[in-house]
């Protein structure tokens, strides 16, 4: 994808948290939505995240998200509900 097209595309924003095993866990659920329904999201740089996250073909962006988007909460484990009948991703 171009940066024109990249650009012109609006996409979710990610604020990662957590350590390695969020990570995994994160980068796994990403590949899933990304083969499933082709969803690119932009990730907010903090290290070591940007470096793990490097090339993964759902993210299309790193650094400050827009002050005007939602930033999705992947801290699964403080969600007390993530799903029907509180079902868990993976």
């Amino acid at each position: 994808m171009s940066q024109d097209t990249r650009a012109a595309v609006q996409y979710e924003w990610i604020d990662p948290v957590g350590g390695l095993g969020d990570s995994v866990l994160l980068a796994s659920v990403l590949q899933d939505v990304w083969r499933g329904t082709g969803r690119l999201f932009g990730m907010c740089a903090r290290q070591p995240y940007s470096s793990f996250f490097n090339g993964h073909p759902a993210l299309v962006q790193f650094g400050p998200a827009p002050p005007e988007v939602r930033l999705i909460n992947v801290d699964y484990s403080s969600i007390e509900s993530v799903g029907p009948e509180n079902s868990r991703p993976f």
